[in-house]
């Protein structure tokens, strides 16, 4: 069986330490920026409305609030270990409900539902990288594997 074997990709400190919170610095700085440049008509002459600009930005909140949830996870014998970097807690198999993965998105992301207080309803991981030429139209492999694991 599966002595220990880490499903995360080593990108995912990398996300959750220094691009997402550069992210939550300099966008609402950017879309400032553009506001104010709208109202004075100095300078550029972009054609967006303040609402375009918002529902970017709520976007982009969105985006960054999910990749806030990132953790990493290691596959053992009877189940997960799902680490948020201040905290780990094992997860057997039977407290998974299903498993998905994304589409279209880069870097890919697999959820996991689960049955636990404390991580909340879902577990969202990067799984290592992939390098194929239908990356983002097809589901991730490693997805099917788990799905094995939490229906046997």
């Amino acid at each position: 069986m599966v002595k220990k074997l880490q499903l995360s990709s080593s990108i995912t400190v990398l996300y959750k330490c220094f691009l997402i919170p550069l992210l939550l610095l300099a966008l609402p700085i950017l879309w400032l920026v553009q506001v104010y440049v709208m109202l004075t008509d100095d300078g550029f002459s972009g054609n967006y409305s303040i609402v375009e600009l918002t529902l970017g930005l709520m976007f982009l909140v969105l985006i960054t609030s999910i990749y806030l949830k990132i953790k990493k996870v290691l596959l053992l014998e009877g189940g997960f270990l799902v680490t948020g970097f201040k905290s780990k807690k094992f997860i057997p198999f039977e407290q998974v409900k299903s498993i998905h993965g994304s589409i279209l998105l880069y870097p890919e992301l697999i959820l996991m539902k689960v049955n636990d207080e404390d991580l909340g309803k879902y577990v969202i991981f990067i799984p290592k990288l992939r390098l194929t030429v239908l990356q983002l139209f097809t589901i991730n492999p490693v997805v099917k594997e788990l799905r094995a694991f939490i229906t046997n």
